[in-house]
Formats: structure tokens, C-alpha cells, sequence
């Protein structure tokens, strides 16, 4: 299981890419079989809040 952190923010400078782009990068880098293997999730930043 792979974690996409900033998965709805807008992109910028220090995150160009959305987290379907991110996705996409990390599954082209694996072999064919090992990429349908894992399972990629986006997850939200919650800037200010250690309990979300």
C-alpha cells in the first residue's frame, strides 16, 4: 500500500503534480505485475491539526 499525501490541494511550486499524477508515476516505475499489485491511496493534508 502506497500513501499520496496533498491529495485535493491546488497545485503550486512545491507540489506541481495532482495525486492522479502521482499515482501514475509510481505505478510506471514498477514492473507490470507488482503495480496492479499495490494499491495507491490519496491522503488529505490537514495543515495545523495533528488530530485529523
Amino acid at each position: 500500500m502506497k500513501g499520496i499525501f496533498s491529495s485535493r490541494c491546488a497545485p503550486d511550486t512545491r507540489n506541481p503534480w495532482s495525486s492522479e499524477d502521482r499515482e501514475a508515476m509510481i505505478r510506471a516505475g514498477l514492473p507490470a505485475a507488482l503495480a496492479r499489485r499495490v494499491e495507491v491511496i490519496p491522503i488529505r493534508d490537514h495543515l495545523y491539526s495533528d488530530n485529523l
